[in-house]
């Protein structure tokens, strides 16, 4: 899930596993970054990490939309479910935690969030505090500003360095938090924070619902400014912003020709290219993982992706138009490879919009080029040539 400038993705256990930000494949700044549940039942109480055992996880992305949902079920009857998005229109993630009790008696809880920053890809020279007045942890280093809170009122804090007493990992662990206010360390330590909330005492079937919101920016008042701004906002709203910006760049095409079966998945897949664009360098990041390092082009994945947006376009005119541009840049990209397809950092591509294509149609290719793009692409030289001949064959006379 994304924006213009920033690039999230959310592990399997519902961790936030990677922030890319301000560009979609450097840097990337978290280390760690989960919930906890502190939960009293049967006036035994116990603290666990959402991302452990014993709890059971199922995951979804709602209907054509980038949004996450992620439903955690614990055997002592708490639920918990998690939706995820990102706003398109500010660098801002949104996590909304739902805690749920499906026990047969009360329930008292308690939700934790903890966070662990390598800022910039390191930990060297990272920061953060809580500061009161905002009721935010800031995480910061030179020119990233990472601010971190809710749309309640937090009941307590810690900020800390590893392995140090003040460790936030480790003074999260039996639910409270000591309240050190400040972190910071010159060396590989690093620092950590973490956040609780109290949910109060929860009857059989009763709910509570709270959004995390984590904002960054180039300084701290656009930081503040930013998380100002989100909290005034309605869940409803921030959420209906997310589906229109999805389905708005899903109506821009047609699909036609393609098996009922398939649609979904076709539509998943459109989203995922359109998240994975990098507006300021062009490119199209093959994968926003570090294990495996995929943030790269390759130059054969971009244009068979280029080629699917391409042939999506909004009427049948689009279609000749975008097939033409679109096969205007493959010539283009054909025409710079003399070898095998290698992968290249974003900050090495060619600028490519993500708008509409723009150029003439070229008149010729050779041979040659057609079994290069045969090559690097997969793709048979019959469709190639097809393909690139397809308006030709179809003009009058």
């Amino acid at each position: 899930m994304g924006n213009r400038s920033t690039l999230v993705t959310i592990g399997k256990n519902g961790e936030l596993r990677h922030l890319f930000w301000p560009s979609h494949n450097y840097p990337q700044h978290i280390h760690g970054s989960l919930p906890g549940i502190l939960f009293k039942v049967d006036g035994k109480e116990s603290f666990t990490w959402l991302t452990d055992n014993p709890w059971i996880r199922k995951q979804r992305y709602l209907p054509d939309s980038t949004i996450l949902e992620t439903v955690f079920a614990h055997p002592q009857g708490i639920q918990v479910k998690a939706t995820d998005f990102v706003l398109p229109d500010r660098d801002a993630l949104a996590r909304v935690y739902e805690v749920t009790n499906a026990n047969a008696g009360s329930l008292d809880a308690s939700l934790l969030y903890y966070n662990d920053f390598d800022i910039a890809e390191t930990p060297v020279g990272d920061a953060c505090y809580y500061d009161d007045k905002m009721d935010v942890i800031v995480s910061y280093k030179r020119n990233y500003w990472f601010v971190f809170g809710s749309d309640r009122h937090s009941s307590s804090h810690q900020c800390g360095v590893h392995d140090e007493g003040s460790d936030a990992f480790v003074d999260a662990k039996d639910g409270n938090l000591s309240g050190n206010p400040l972190a910071l360390h010159s060396g590989m330590m690093g620092v950590n924070s973490c956040l609780k909330w109290d949910l109060g005492s929860l009857l059989q079937g009763a709910k509570e619902q709270l959004t995390l919101l984590m904002c960054f920016a180039n300084n701290r008042q656009n930081a503040f400014k930013i998380i100002e701004t989100t909290r005034q906002d309605s869940l409803a709203a921030m959420v209906n912003n997310v589906n229109r910006y999805c389905q708005d760049w899903l109506r821009r095409g047609r699909i036609t020709g393609v098996p009922e079966q398939w649609n979904d998945l076709l539509r998943r897949s459109l989203l995922t290219i359109r998240t994975l664009v990098s507006q300021d360098l062009g490119g199209i990041v093959a994968a926003p993982t570090l294990d495996p390092d995929y943030r790269y082009v390759w130059s054969r994945d971009g244009l068979r992706m280029r080629w699917t947006v391409a042939a999506t376009p909004k009427t049948p005119r689009a279609s000749t138009a975008g097939a033409r541009k679109c096969r205007n840049l493959m010539v283009g990209g054909i025409r710079g490879i003399t070898s095998r397809s290698r992968p290249a950092h974003l900050g090495a591509s060619r600028r490519i919009s993500a708008q509409p294509f723009s150029g003439e149609w070229p008149s010729t290719i050779s041979l040659q080029e057609m079994k290069v793009f045969s090559r690097i692409s997969g793709l048979p030289s019959g469709w190639v040539l097809t393909t690139f001949c397809e308006n030709e064959i179809k003009k009058p006379g």
